[in-house]
């Protein structure tokens, strides 16, 4: 008896202390981070009962021009994963990236093998952004649906060559991920099919989602966030407000530029906010759903036929 309880003790013993128990226990959690909120969101939804991915940006914090703060540096220092859409988008990921080479991942996803990259419209280019192929390109690329599915095969990948033990976890994750973007995208085709109201965007933000679902807008009246529109634009935008009778000018959220409401005047159009990245929404693995849901309606709230 007392040989059959030693062996047992010893078996015990003999598998606790396994190399595989060991290094199972041993692992730390994956630290991943991410910069902006859509991208977050499908990271989270990816790494559901694991360990939740950390938001770098804030809603108050925009990608373009940010000052980030100790603590953001600190984020970015202790992380094994960095997801970051790209430089045209985050000017200031580059120079941190060169500080963490061969400590920190970092994934521009724009990148990523297969995405359908829109070329940035009108005459007005700026020099940082993604060039690919001699085109500047809109980094807005989380707005198809078709390319959001590309993403979210590429950061499944990535996490499961990075965190091995949980590969079961990621593609359960993944399958689920994938049927609700398929879900979201069926419903937003019945919303917005066969809707050719023409529509102008203060922002040209939008031509992702634009594209896939076959909307009509007509112009832009800044091609740039940094950009004011001159007087001759301004004429310009007018003129076609009224030669299309547009009823809808859609501008960023969560503030009306004031060149709007001098648009306005003397027509029918109404002034609708979009949002493009989430600035209203909680961030987790709901938003990007919950962002193109809102597009959706919003779009097909203001243009009716």
């Amino acid at each position: 008896m007392h040989t059959f309880i030693h062996s047992l003790s010893f078996l015990f013993l003999s598998l606790l202390l396994s190399p595989q128990s060991v290094a199972a226990d041993d692992t730390p959690p994956l630290n991943v981070v991410v910069t902006i909120k859509p991208l977050h969101s499908l990271v989270a939804s990816l790494m559901k009962g694991v360990k939740q991915p950390q938001l770098l940006l804030t809603s108050s914090q925009s990608a373009h021009h940010t000052n980030l703060r100790p603590s953001d540096y600190r984020k970015l220092a202790a992380a094994d994963i960095v997801f970051w859409a790209g430089a045209s988008l985050e000017s200031f990921i580059p120079t941190i990236e060169k500080k963490h080479q061969g400590h920190t991942q970092y994934i521009s996803l724009i990148k990523t093998d297969g995405l359908a990259l829109l070329p940035v419209r009108g005459k007005h280019e700026h020099s940082n952004h993604e060039n690919h192929g001699g085109n500047h390109t809109d980094p807005h690329f989380w707005l198809s649906t078709n390319n959001t599915k590309k993403i979210v095969s590429a950061i499944t990948q990535i996490l499961i060559d990075a965190d091995t033990g949980n590969t079961s976890l990621y593609l359960r994750n993944k399958e689920q991920t994938l049927v609700r973007i398929n879900t979201l995208t069926e419903r937003l085709t019945r919303q917005l099919e066969k809707n050719t109201v023409p529509f102008i965007t203060y922002h040209d933000a939008y031509q992702y989602f634009e594209k896939e679902f076959h909307l009509n807008r007509i112009t832009s009246i800044t091609l740039s966030e940094e950009s004011t529109p001159g007087v001759k634009q301004i004429q310009s935008v007018k003129r076609l407000i009224s030669q299309y009778k547009v009823n809808c000018i859609f501008f960023e959220a969560p503030i009306q530029p004031p060149i709007i409401k001098t648009l306005l005047k003397d027509s029918h159009a109404q002034a609708v906010a979009l949002d493009a990245i989430g600035v209203n929404l909680n961030a987790g693995a709901d938003l990007w759903f919950d962002l193109l849901d809102n597009l959706g309606q919003q779009m097909a709230g203001c243009l009716q036929p």
